[in-house]
């Protein structure tokens, strides 16, 4: 029994299974009514810990293990010091913010998972033809079921909850009848952001496949790609597409005429062209651009007159004033003061989002924390990320621990109060430094290591595949700091740490021989 081999073939099972594993309603009730959690994240851990198993026996006399062994051991160590110092947290909320050790472990769970998928691909040999084939795969059940469900409008909107309520052709015609929520499409998948991460991802290596052989299929992938893309409405999309497309045309231009790995193809040069010029003339159409007409309007509507500001302004300070007369009252948060009321009764009227307000930190904890938002402008009332990132904040400092810095306010604690859309920040507040260093930074780092081993030898051995391949994954990690959901949403981080994972391989062989030149 060749358990190398079998542990290869479960590593490709689990990674084809990511798109399957991410439909929607497998983190939604009913489904989450009867396990705690999602069965898709349990199926992930059965899958990834069978693949550890047959990895350890197969390999049980490699040296490499020690590293990784001893890599491990130190996670596990940051885990249990993690939950000491956040197991204790002062705080204004009375359920402590939602903490939860269980919640804790569960989360480290998630952020070694793929840290497993990465090694492992390290030590397996992959062929190209099947990661290939495991590419082709990912992009056309991703892309085509978007574009599917998008046209037969059975699509779930990237933007809130619900179906969308018109497919592309409602895009056009001068007189769209729905804003951006009814139209941009993410097929069933959970989350728009993560999804437009992997599709970042697999651009380039879809747009590697016309440079490798210009046929029909590689020019209808890359034509549902783009749609695909387009259909979210999401920035990281939508404008990721072109963003690719650009720096792939540039790449292309650099490796045929001056590194001179393969022929410079007009009729190649003239799909890109074709492809950037349909998109760019559907893109001013699209959801994402309709998003941000939609969203100037709200902020326009929402700040009002000079005149409605100030009055504004004199209402809060007034019951401001009336607060000082219970400060008795906020210690008890059975009884409503005079400020909680104001707030409770007029956060709409100054553009903020009910579930801040009213969720994990509730105007009811902290109603002197809500009176200064409210004073901001409307502005950065109307900016999700800032409001968020100054509840955690705050959050800190009533806690005034340093040690929150180096090993977070844990991940249960931040997801109660607002999950941040930015990653890199979101897991300092969740894991703090060493948690950042420990867990998101080995993609990093290896994707540093692959790129100095290309430019080291770039005209002299040829790169483009590997290049293709480091840049939708560094890409995707430069976009998750904007998007967020992606470092720590596993079908992104899974797929990711396989391609880093293959990535590494074939820049290492670099070293070896030399690479194969494209006719």
């Amino acid at each position: 029994m060749n358990f190398k081999e079998y542990t290869k073939k479960s590593l490709i099972l689990l990674v084809l299974l990511q798109p399957f594993l991410d439909i929607y309603f497998l983190y939604v009730p009913p489904v989450t009514n009867w396990v705690p959690f999602s069965p898709a994240t349990l199926i992930r851990i059965f899958l990834v810990a069978i693949i550890a198993g047959l990895y350890i026996w197969s390999s049980r006399h490699n040296k490499v293990n020690r590293f990784a062994w001893l890599y491990m051991a130190i996670l596990v160590i940051y885990l249990v010091l993690h939950l000491i110092f956040t197991r204790h947290f002062k705080s204004t909320s009375p359920i402590d913010l939602g903490y939860s050790t269980v919640g804790e472990i569960f989360y480290w769970i998630r952020m070694v998972i793929p840290l497993v998928v990465l090694f492992v691909t390290t030590q397996i040999k992959v062929t190209r033809a099947e990661f290939n084939k495991v590419i082709k795969f990912l992009a056309w059940i991703i892309s085509g079921s978007i574009v599917i469900t998008n046209l037969f409008k059975i699509s779930l909107s990237s933007y809130g909850g619900g179906w969308i309520q018109g497919n592309i052709f409602s895009w056009f015609g001068g007189g769209q009848q729905w804003a951006y929520y009814g139209l941009a499409s993410k097929g069933f998948f959970y989350y728009a952001n993560a999804v437009s991460a992997v599709e970042v991802l697999l651009t380039p290596m879809v747009l590697y496949y016309l440079v490798e052989k210009l046929d029909l299929k590689s020019i209808a992938l890359a034509t549902v790609q783009m749609f695909a893309m387009l259909m979210l409405g999401t920035k990281t999309a939508s404008l990721g597409f072109f963003v690719v497309l650009a720096g792939y045309i540039i790449l292309y231009l650099i490796y045929s005429l001056l590194f001179k790995e393969f022929k410079f193809k007009f009729s190649l040069f003239a799909t890109f062209a074709v492809l950037t010029l349909v998109g760019g003339a559907i893109l001013p159409m699209s959801p994402m651009f309709n998003r941000t007409t939609t969203d100037t309007a709200v902020q326009k509507t929402q700040d009002g007159t000079k005149k409605e500001q100030k009055e504004k302004k004199k209402e809060l300070e007034a019951e401001k004033e009336k607060e000082k007369e219970h400060k008795d009252d906020q210690i008890d948060h059975r009884k409503e003061t005079p400020l909680m009321r104001y707030i409770k009764n007029h956060y709409r009227d100054y553009s903020l989002n009910a579930r801040f307000v009213m969720g994990g930190y509730s105007y009811r904890d902290d109603p002197q924390f809500w009176y200064q938002v409210m004073k901001w402008p409307v502005g950065d009332r109307l900016n999700y990320r800032k409001v968020e990132e100054a509840m955690l904040n705050r959050a800190k400092s009533v806690n005034n621990d340093s040690l929150n810095n180096w090993f977070g306010i844990s991940y249960t604690r931040m997801n109660h109060i607002a999950n941040l859309e930015q990653d890199f920040i979101s897991q300092w507040y969740s894991m703090g430094f060493i948690g950042v260093l420990l867990l998101i930074m080995p993609y990093v780092f290896v994707l540093l290591y692959c790129l100095y081993e290309v430019i080291r030898v770039l005209g002299k051995k040829a790169t483009f595949f590997e290049v293709s391949l480091l840049f939708g994954s560094g890409l995707v990690i430069a976009l998750s700091a904007f998007s967020g959901n992606v470092m720590d949403f596993l079908a992104d981080t899974i797929i990711l740490a396989f391609a880093l994972g293959y990535a590494l391989v074939t820049t290492r062989g670099l070293k070896k021989h030399d690479g194969y030149r494209n006719s």
